[in-house]
């Protein structure tokens, strides 16, 4: 959802498991061209930091997109609040924020910014 939000659309279908195949790697290595980055087509932690950057600024109440959407889709996979996955930052994905903040120990302000998203991307805890 990220290298869509900038323009390196891999062409999945959003409401089925999205594997890592021949056309998220093309997408991932055109965006790490466009970054001037190693061309490996892979994930790795120079394109996450690259993408972060790209696309993390500040969200919050009122924000809305495929990063917000990015956003409530983690909150549901880490801690399976069930929230409505619509790309609108409202009352309950703030309230989501809070708390998931509050868990992986970053400043509790209901905004989600690099910190935030780098502790939920990086969260592996499963058992809830």
């Amino acid at each position: 959802m990220l290298l869509i939000e900038i323009g390196f659309d891999p062409h999945m279908d959003l409401n089925r498991p999205i594997p890592f195949d021949a056309q998220m790697g093309h997408a991932v290595r055109a965006y790490q061209e466009y970054a001037g980055i190693a061309q490996t087509s892979r994930l790795d932690a120079a394109t996450w930091e690259a993408l972060s950057a790209d696309t993390f600024g500040l969200y919050r109440r009122g924000s809305s997109g495929l990063v917000v959407e990015a956003i409530q889709r983690l909150l549901n996979a880490k801690y399976a609040l069930h929230l409505v996955e619509d790309g609108l930052y409202g009352p309950r994905t703030e309230a989501a924020v809070r708390g998931a903040q509050d868990d992986l120990g970053v400043a509790v302000d209901g905004v989600v910014g690099p910190d935030t998203f780098r502790a939920l991307i990086s969260y592996q805890d499963y058992d809830r």
